[in-house]
């Protein structure tokens, strides 16, 4: 019972948190179902009080609310078309309010948008902007002599003080929720293409950060490599599994100093780097061979030499397919062990 009450709570975390597109659609669904229950109520008891004027107002709303809702449900141009509407209709509803000398219905439909409000308008960019700019509405109304001239009632003093406060109060704190949330987010996401031991990408976010390159720069000739210490096994057992850790970060620190590539933990004692400009050969690859045995590795105080095998290939994307490269790269790197270790073996496939 306990874990599956966690594992809601966690789905339900991951919506709010990871899952953009859920969590807007959930978010609007929520706020609008709220915003028409509360409008509902509200006709209700206009029309029991007879008042009329306010009974439309409220039904209208509730009505738009209902659209909205339904917008919703068809999905992201549904929800862009949605969100519009509300702006409309807040900024109607306000001004209605404002000038219709029935402070009780103003007072009551307010309660129930604004803490909503702020939400719904940070799904677009000029969210904010359009916030401020109903915040400027309530200055005008409320503070300012012109703008009291439009009233048709008289509001007191700490009402017209206090009402466009709390409305900016309920702004900054759905800002600092948005803060949280997209932080979090953030987190989450690095987490999530990051080796967590040496901090250069996983092979996920190693080959996702690769089709972003292809697509964005059009790439035709390219290169490939991996990387793999040798007898990596020997240091584990020699020194101990976090010394083998420290060696790790050690090498990953060393191959991005020296190819100033991005890099990419491909897996265990492997590395991979992916060259966009295609430079890759023998020549290359053997230097990083050799300049990576000269410099040692530091384990505490005690210098340890190390060495690297590498596969190497450079390929032409109009003909080979990216997803082949690694496992090209992965063969010469087989071929490069088999035949002695820290050594690089290249193939050109263009």
């Amino acid at each position: 019972m306990t874990r599956k009450f966690l594992n809601r709570i966690d789905n339900a975390f991951s919506i709010l948190v990871l899952d953009e597109a859920k969590r807007i659609r959930t978010q609007f669904l929520f706020t609008y179902s709220i915003l028409f229950a509360v409008s509902s109520f509200m006709t209700i008891v206009n029309i029991a009080t007879g008042k009329t004027t306010l009974m439309l107002a409220t039904l209208a709303f509730a009505l738009l609310c209902a659209i909205n809702t339904a917008l919703v449900k068809c999905g992201k141009k549904g929800i862009l078309v949605s969100t519009v509407l509300f702006q409309i209709e807040f900024i109607i509803l306000l001004t209605f309010f404002i000038v219709s000398g029935n402070p009780e219905g103003f007072s009551a439909i307010w309660a129930a948008m604004l803490p909503t409000c702020g939400m719904i308008l940070f799904q677009r960019k000029k969210g904010s902007i359009l916030s401020l700019s109903m915040f400027a509405i309530m200055i005008f109304f409320f503070w300012t002599p012109i703008g009291r001239s439009f009233l048709q009632y008289e509001y007191t003093q700490s009402f017209m003080l206090r009402f466009p406060m709390l409305y900016m109060a309920f702004f900054l704190l759905a800002l600092f929720l948005e803060t949280i949330r997209k932080k979090t987010a953030d987190n989450y996401h690095y987490q999530s293409i990051h080796d967590p031991l040496t901090k250069v990408y996983n092979r996920r976010g190693f080959l996702e950060m690769v089709q972003r390159l292809v697509e964005s720069k059009k790439l035709s000739d390219v290169g490939f490599m991996i990387f793999d210490i040798d007898h990596f096994k020997r240091i584990n057992d020699k020194y101990g599994h976090f010394a083998g850790d420290n060696i790790l970060i050690q090498c990953a620190n060393r191959i991005q100093r020296l190819t100033g590539l991005e890099l990419c933990r491909w897996g265990g004692e492997e590395f991979a780097i992916f060259d966009p400009e295609g430079k890759v050969d023998q020549d290359y690859a053997t230097k990083l061979c050799k300049e990576i045995e000269s410099s040692s590795f530091i384990l505490d105080t005690e210098r340890i030499p190390l060495t690297m095998s590498i596969g190497a290939v450079r390929i032409c994307l109009d003909k080979t397919d990216l997803k082949d490269a690694g496992r090209l790269a992965d063969r010469c790197l087989y071929d490069a062990k088999e035949t002695g270790r820290n050594k690089a073996v290249f193939e050109d496939h263009r």
